[in-house]
């Protein structure tokens, strides 16, 4: 069973190294070989280390200056749950989107479970209306 402190601590190195510094290297000290992040927005699910690098290459290039800051909501003997904001500028491609140079933020959850002492899958949802309307191709109706 993973500590409190190493549940955070891989956690904040996800976010911090990999996704805001692009520190891609460090996904193998983070993730289980076995990895699995399904994530609800994109309907997508990746499976294995490499494959979820070419998600994180993805964001990385259609935001720039990423911010991501997280609290922890609950916390189990294997599992945390977490919710996240993150920040960033809209200056590349994302689902065919060419950059708008918009900033963009949104908020989400990620629910992580850990096997020996790494992150083994990841359950996300975000708030992809938000992003998209950031972004400027959907307006909110009660602006």
């Amino acid at each position: 069973m993973a500590s409190h402190e190493t549940k955070v601590d891989l956690v904040e190195r996800l976010q911090t190294d990999v996704l805001q510094d692009g520190t891609v290297d460090e996904l193998t000290t983070v993730l289980h070989e076995d990895v699995r992040v399904s994530d609800i927005a994109f309907e997508g699910v990746y499976e294995g280390i490499d494959d979820y690098v070419g998600h994180v290459e993805m964001l990385r290039t259609a935001f720039s200056d990423i911010e991501v800051s997280h609290e922890v909501l609950c916390e189990g003997d294997h599992a945390m749950t977490v919710e996240y904001r993150f920040h960033g500028t809209h200056t590349g491609p994302f689902m065919e989107i060419e950059g708008t140079g918009n900033d963009v933020s949104f908020t989400g959850i990620d629910v992580y479970t850990f096997v020996d002492d790494r992150i083994n899958r990841i359950r996300s949802a975000f708030t992809l209306f938000g992003l998209l309307s950031d972004i400027g191709v959907v307006e909110f109706p009660f602006e």
